[in-house]
């Protein structure tokens, strides 16, 4: 038989395959309800930001990725880390969280100045993990850790408070429509859940309490 016609034969039985494939795959996950399928994902987004030290330093969010498991937490830190419901279980569980390999980083449009003032006020001499000022000194556009993320809203400008869960792969789940990234449903559960060593899926909820009969 020619060459020519050999590969070419072979070629359509690989396309033929892909195909093939591809549509057991489409009828997969067709048969998987919307709910519980997996989320798509895409590459996590880096950042270079001054944390709440004294000095500040710079900190390189691309140290962490890839190397651990993050859990991303954007907040609001206009009444301060101590009036925060996210933050306060956050820094009142760090130790658990980050026991299990967690590491937590946590963003806010605060100043270092502040991040500082408010971990005083609830006595906490130094944070276990970096609480970083969103001001990028050598560009120009503003937030953009907030605004890589989805977490900033325009006319008028606000900030948005969201967790993300960042895997080893680098990655983070992805809204489709939008192409950004997702945070996830429910901050507060998905915090107590990692304090128990467990990561959880993006729209993990507490389950439901069925009364008693």
């Amino acid at each position: 038989m020619d060459r020519r016609l050999w590969l070419l034969g072979f070629a359509g039985i690989v396309i033929l395959g892909m195909v093939l494939f591809a549509q057991q795959r489409q009828e997969y996950f067709r048969s998987i309800p919307p709910g519980e399928r997996p989320l798509p994902r895409r590459a996590a987004q880096s950042f270079q930001l001054y944390d709440e030290r004294k000095p500040s330093q710079l900190v390189k969010f691309e140290r962490y990725l890839g190397r651990t498991q993050i859990v991303l937490v954007f907040f609001d830190a206009s009444k301060g880390l101590e009036n925060n419901k996210l933050m306060a279980f956050a820094l009142e569980h760090a130790n658990e969280i980050q026991g299990h390999g967690y590491q937590l980083v946590a963003v806010s449009s605060a100043t270092p100045s502040a991040h500082r003032a408010s971990l005083q006020s609830m006595g906490i001499e130094k944070s276990s993990f970096p609480i970083l000022t969103d001001i990028d000194v050598r560009g120009p556009e503003p937030l953009p850790a907030h605004r890589s993320y989805g977490m900033l809203e325009e006319r008028p400008t606000r900030t948005l408070e969201g967790l993300f869960l960042i895997d080893r792969r680098q990655t983070v789940a992805m809204d489709p429509v939008s192409g950004q990234a997702r945070p996830v449903d429910d901050p507060l559960y998905v915090l107590s859940e990692l304090a128990k060593g467990v990561w959880p899926d993006e729209r993990a909820h507490p389950e439901p309490v069925t009364p008693a009969e």
